[in-house]
């Protein structure tokens, strides 16, 4: 099991600074309930999808998933993320004890209560845990810890397989750069919707601009558009179904060999690359090719 130590404060009583969410009582469970909410509806539409894909049925345009997607999963999404952000705070520690700044607000825990981390047992919506103090008291915030994470466990206290899960799914999430999600949810549907968006032109136009010849630019780039949206809706709702299969797996393989949790967690992230750049496409080239 891996233990993130404790080091020893060297002489000059340094402070170490670390970036946290700082969760008043029962807004955690709000964060936990939106986020599970919002997968929930996306494995469900994904799981729909691909039965009615696999079954040749007639799938519905994506103005039908969106009805349910935008209340049920982008709503609940933001709100969660806004709920987080106004949780922000700041976590100074050293020997002399704990200073947890959040907004105005400012919590001074000395070092003589010797201050840690209970942490949780569901690692839901991140690492983290209540702060306990030597009397048994807890803090009235319990603490998120964000990466870059600081040594946030004593050596009498080993980091849980709970948190052990939760700490790699963060670090994998800060390390995602903004050309990957522009490759995953921008140009990987655009590349797939382009086969779709070429047939119609020709069939309905008689060629790839036939429609911007005969009705100009901005209903071409509208049948282009609608075709993209088509695509990425639907690769949202398969990789969401793909993700919770892949986070439920995940976290039982984590239970059951903490110390290989980052090994199970790049595997996580393999398997959900996969899904999106090689499942999905074999799925279309079922329904459309294969058909």
């Amino acid at each position: 099991m891996r233990v993130l130590s404790h080091v020893p404060v060297p002489e000059g009583n340094p402070v170490e600074s670390a970036g946290v969410l700082a969760y008043p009582p029962g807004v955690r469970w709000v964060i936990v309930a939106l986020d599970a909410l919002a997968l929930a509806t996306l494995a469900y539409l994904g799981l729909r999808l691909q039965s009615l894909v696999l079954s040749r049925t007639v799938i519905p345009p994506a103005p039908t998933f969106w009805r349910l997607i935008a209340p049920f999963s982008a709503g609940p999404c933001v709100l969660a993320w806004l709920v987080r952000r106004a949780c922000a705070a700041r976590l100074d520690r050293s020997v002399e004890g704990w200073t947890l700044r959040r907004w105005s607000t400012r919590v001074e825990i000395p070092g003589s209560a010797r201050p840690r981390l209970r942490q949780w047992r569901l690692p839901l919506p991140g690492p983290g845990g209540e702060v306990e103090l030597a009397s048994g008291a807890l803090l009235f915030s319990s603490l998120e810890w964000r990466p870059p994470f600081a040594k946030l466990l004593r050596e009498d206290r080993p980091e849980s397989a709970p948190t052990a899960y939760a700490r790699e799914r963060a670090q994998w999430r800060s390390r995602l750069g903004a050309w990957q999600w522009l490759v995953k949810w921008l140009a990987l549907p655009a590349v797939l919707a382009w086969p779709f968006f070429n047939l119609e032109q020709w069939i309905e136009f008689g060629g790839t601009l036939g429609e911007y010849y005969q009705s100009g630019l901005v209903p071409w780039l509208g049948s282009l558009a609608r075709d993209w949206l088509m695509t990425a809706t639907w690769l949202l709702l398969f990789a969401g179904f793909w993700r919770a299969v892949c986070e439920a797996a995940a976290f039982a393989a984590t239970l059951a060999a903490p110390a290989r949790a980052d090994g199970i967690r790049f595997w996580t992230e393999a398997a959900g690359r996969v899904a999106a750049f090689a499942g999905f496409p074999l799925l279309l080239v079922w329904r459309f090719v294969l058909s």
